[in-house]
């Protein structure tokens, strides 16, 4: 095997699948704590928000992604008594944990905001305005930018989020991720 192929025994492939479950336990509790800090009224057709949601939101990315990556982790089986782990194209790309967390998860895991359209009788199915919980929303939300095309005119904003749509979120994320540790430390307390 390569360098980029290390081979782990199942005691240490248990390990840091476990903390993977556990760190994303972690950040979903952080998440839980900026979001208990957020106030919102709604007056009318608007909500007034007190608080910034945006930066649970980015955490939550966080957690989502490394959903993807316990997934991956659980998709191994042992070949010889160990875990072959392809850590530069599946273990630490953004995408692949994105795109197999994603579409795993349920609906209410993967927003953080609904898209509303201008036009009500606007409808293409291929386009949204959804937030989706993923990699370039966590980029909008944690790095400051600007478009270069129109540096002078059009600074990049961070997204808007929905907070009980991520409260929903974060709820249903952890009751997942809470199940499969369990079901981990279980299996690993049978042996």
């Amino acid at each position: 095997m390569t360098s980029d192929i290390p081979s782990l025994i199942e005691q240490n492939w248990q390990s840091i699948t476990s903390d993977t479950l556990w760190r994303i336990k972690s950040l979903l509790d952080a998440v839980r704590t900026l979001i208990a800090d957020i106030k919102e009224e709604e007056h009318g057709d608007f909500i007034i928000t007190e608080g910034d949601p945006t930066i649970a939101a980015g955490l939550y990315t966080f957690a989502v992604e490394e959903y993807g990556k316990y997934l991956y982790l659980k998709s191994l089986e042992p070949i010889d008594g160990k875990y072959h782990i392809d850590y530069t194209n599946e273990f630490k790309k953004h995408p692949k944990k994105f795109d197999r967390a994603l579409s795993n998860l349920p609906k209410e895991c993967t927003l953080v905001n609904l898209g509303k359209k201008e036009d009500p009788w606007y409808h293409d199915p291929n386009v949204h305005d959804d937030v989706i919980a993923n990699f370039e929303t966590r980029l909008r939300i944690f790095y400051s930018d600007f478009d270069p095309n129109n540096a002078n005119k059009i600074p990049k904003h961070e997204p808007s989020v929905d907070v009980k749509l991520l409260k929903i979120g974060v709820q249903k994320l952890w009751e997942i991720v809470d199940f499969e540790y369990r079901k981990l430390l279980s299996e690993k307390n049978k042996k």
